[in-house]
């Protein structure tokens, strides 16, 4: 355990992951938003960050198309920027979450951190000693990420039609 962990210490986006998921445990658990994210502008914040959140999470899906399409001298600067990007939603969602939520929004919340979680644990971290062990990582990591797809658009339709009733 302490090998993997050494290694995941290694990747220049550690420690900028591990700050996002400290946050977000911290301010899902303290049920608080920052010090910033305070009214009169609490939705422009949100608004704010929850766009780059998306954004970022778009981006993502870069990399499906370019293994998709094969573009093999693309997939290693890909799975670079892939990487930064995952570390930077980390860090975005801790900022745009306030709290775990309820029923859909908890499954959101849970399942953003998984997706995190096994991100951060890709194949130069725990060398995976059988193809199928890299491959069920990789299903569980995709399909955790397309689990949030519908998810994100729910929130988005749900805090944009509140804001509207407000």
């Amino acid at each position: 355990m302490t090998e993997i962990l050494r290694r995941a210490a290694q990747q220049s986006y550690f420690w900028l992951w591990l700050l996002g998921l400290l946050l977000v445990v911290i301010i899902v658990v303290a049920q608080t938003h920052l010090w910033f994210l305070t009214q009169p502008f609490e939705f422009a914040w949100q608004v704010i960050l929850g766009s780059l959140l998306l954004i970022t999470i778009l981006f993502q899906y870069v990399l499906l198309f370019v293994r998709h399409n094969k573009m093999t001298q693309q997939i290693k600067p890909q799975l670079a920027y892939h990487r930064w990007a995952g570390c930077i939603a980390t860090l975005l969602f801790a900022l745009h979450a306030a709290r775990m939520g309820h029923a859909w929004t908890m499954i959101l919340s849970i399942i953003f951190i998984l997706t995190a979680i096994t991100g951060m644990f890709h194949k130069e971290v725990m060398r995976y000693q059988t193809r199928g062990a890299y491959l069920i990582w990789l299903a569980v990591h995709l399909i955790l990420a397309a689990a949030l797809v519908p998810l994100i658009g729910l929130h988005v339709w749900v805090a944009l039609s509140y804001q509207g009733a407000g």
